[in-house]
């Protein structure tokens, strides 16, 4: 069957709500630390000090709590302008 404009191969596409790769992955990490490695983790972790420790620290929390996107906020006062970003 040849190719024909603004014909799709496969018209469906993705199925909504269909986890991407990424999050299935994070998914499947929290869940093992969860249920299974939870226990050796922590006492791995005690044995790291100092920057070792933030290496492997700062990740982990950041799959659990994504960081928060930053907002601009402008205020004007009528007698001086005054903005801030």
């Amino acid at each position: 069957m040849p190719f024909v404009k603004g014909q799709v191969a496969n018209p469906k596409g993705k199925p909504k709500g269909t986890k991407c790769f990424r999050t299935i992955e994070k998914q499947g990490l929290i869940n093992y630390l969860k249920e299974q490695g939870a226990d050796k983790f922590i006492a791995e972790m005690d044995k790291l000090e100092g920057k070792d420790y933030c290496q492997i620290y700062i990740p982990v929390v950041e799959l659990a709590f994504p960081k928060l996107s930053r907002n601009e906020t402008k205020i004007e006062v009528e007698d001086k302008r005054v903005v801030i970003d």
